[in-house]
């Protein structure tokens, strides 16, 4: 009766940690990372004097099959003024922070971040009066990880898992 017992709790545990490891995948995902279109909202509150948009904020590099989330891109024209101390400086002013300027052969690269998302503003150096802007939204570190979130959703169903199972074991 006792093998019986500790066989019905480790198959619950084992069952319940699996389903609840799932559960808090899931929940990670759709509840404690930012969505697509919260990354959107935000590509479309980055304010720069002299910054034209060329189109509208669009997803890139999602690939449902794979769970591979995108990122939000915006490519945009701006003034020659623009560089990448002006846009740090417009980012800090909208409540960005961390902003770092990365300065290469053809461009800079304007890093910032705020709550869950991340945010790479490249300018490229001016060609006939006019600066080619490209800005990517990304999710960033998000609190509690998602290998936290899994680890306790599983701790849980194993809990749970093995309390159904000596309580079913007993009848």
């Amino acid at each position: 009766m006792n093998v019986r017992r500790v066989a019905v709790g480790v198959l619950f545990s084992v069952l319940l940690a699996a389903v609840a490891a799932v559960g808090a995948y899931a929940f990670h995902w759709y509840v404690v990372q930012p969505s697509d279109e919260e990354l959107v909202a935000h590509a479309r509150q980055i304010e720069l004097a002299g910054l034209v948009a060329d189109g509208e904020p669009v997803v890139s590099g999602k690939w449902a099959p794979s769970f591979d989330r995108g990122s939000v891109v915006v490519d945009a024209t701006a003034d020659p003024t623009v560089d990448g101390a002006v846009v740090r400086t417009a980012l800090e002013a909208q409540g960005w922070e961390d902003a770092e300027v990365q300065t290469g052969a053809r461009s800079q690269i304007v890093t910032a971040s705020r709550g869950g998302v991340d945010l790479a503003i490249r300018v490229w150096s001016p060609e006939g009066g006019v600066v080619d802007v490209t800005a990517e939204v990304t999710r960033g570190d998000s609190s509690p990880s998602l290998a936290v979130t899994v680890l306790l959703g599983a701790g849980l169903g194993v809990v749970a898992g093995a309390w159904i199972g000596a309580r079913a074991a007993r009848r």
